[in-house]
């Protein structure tokens, strides 16, 4: 069975046109759009914390705990990336992480769920990392500017 011939742009137009009709299962679609949109906001902010963090070489951040905890804090924030992700890639946290999102819906937004608490580990590792006052490396003059630029 032969199908006519369809542009690209004319399957993109039926896609868009699609979602303008939602199908049944509202709920679940809203739901999984919720998290969508959570999902894309809080890495969007996780990266942009990253991105301003790494800029100003981890001298400037929110974190303000008073010295000698704020290098138990750092340790802290350091940590729970590794042990939090080693845990939601075992068996265990894969159960874990279905209790987070509706029971009915938890397994097909375990990926989504997944990504969203890495996100917000990462998002809390650059916003509230509290700065030591030690400069490794400070970009001068045209390197700062190409950095700067990239």
């Amino acid at each position: 069975m032969d199908r006519p011939h369809t542009t690209p742009l004319q399957r993109l137009l039926k896609l868009a046109l699609g979602l303008l009709t939602l199908p049944p299962g509202r709920r679940r679609i809203s739901i999984a759009f919720a998290y969508g949109v959570a999902c894309h906001v809080i890495f969007a902010l996780a990266v942009g914390a990253m991105i301003a963090a790494m800029f100003f070489g981890m001298s400037e951040s929110l974190g303000r705990v008073p010295s000698p905890w704020s290098y138990v804090i750092n340790a802290i924030l350091v940590l729970q990336f590794p042990l939090m992700h080693s845990l939601l890639l075992s068996a265990l946290g894969s159960r874990l992480l279905n209790y987070v999102a509706p029971q009915e819906y938890a397994k097909p937004l375990s990926t989504t769920t997944y990504a969203i608490i890495a996100s917000v580990q990462l998002l809390a590792l650059f916003a509230l990392w509290t700065p030591s006052g030690v400069v490794w490396w400070r970009a001068e003059g045209v390197t700062f500017y190409a950095i700067s630029a990239l």
